[in-house]
């Protein structure tokens, strides 16, 4: 999914320490959507040096969120 900025603009994220500049008319990709398997997320965070502490599976839509840690 994108996003499109409706004017020239500067956006501050504090917490990243982050400004970022955007033109009228650009785009920023905001999501991904990918189908794995449940275990495969935690294959992935092994070989990236992470480990995953803990995964929740929506029960009424085939998704998921993950959250690893680095090991």
């Amino acid at each position: 999914m994108h996003l499109q900025s409706l004017r020239r603009q500067r956006v501050n994220v504090p917490g990243a320490a982050l400004l970022v500049r955007m033109e009228e008319g650009e785009t920023i990709w905001t999501e991904s959507s990918h189908k794995y398997r449940p275990q495969e997320p935690a294959e992935m965070a092994a070989r990236a040096g992470f480990r995953q502490v803990a995964q929740w599976v929506d029960v009424e839509w085939p998704f998921a969120q993950n959250l690893w840690l680095v090991d």
